[in-house]
């Protein structure tokens, strides 16, 4: 796996098809798993499957919501992760 700036050196286009083709990967990965398996952390400061989709799409929003301009303004957001079945948890009220 590339590191961060390994992979924000690679070509502009390769970074998109890679993005374009999440969604479809997370949904094939979790795809009749339960959700006791999706809320399970693999060891205790890891997150739950649960957790990393939820943190994706909180992120997505964020950017969205910024107009686009999301990680250049040098403000990451705050998100906690969530546990299955719980309400969304974030810093910042929406």
């Amino acid at each position: 796996m590339p590191t961060i700036d390994e992979y924000a050196h690679r070509p502009r286009e390769e970074r998109l098809t890679r993005i374009a083709r999440t969604p479809s990967e997370l949904a094939a990965a979790v795809r009749g798993a339960g959700n006791e398996v999706l809320a399970r952390r693999p060891a205790p400061k890891s997150w739950a499957a649960t957790e990393v989709i939820c943190h994706l799409r909180d992120n997505e929003e964020w950017f969205l919501d910024s107009g686009g301009s999301g990680p250049t303004t040098g403000h990451a957001p705050a998100f906690t992760p969530i546990r299955a079945g719980g309400a969304r948890s974030t810093s910042s009220s929406r």
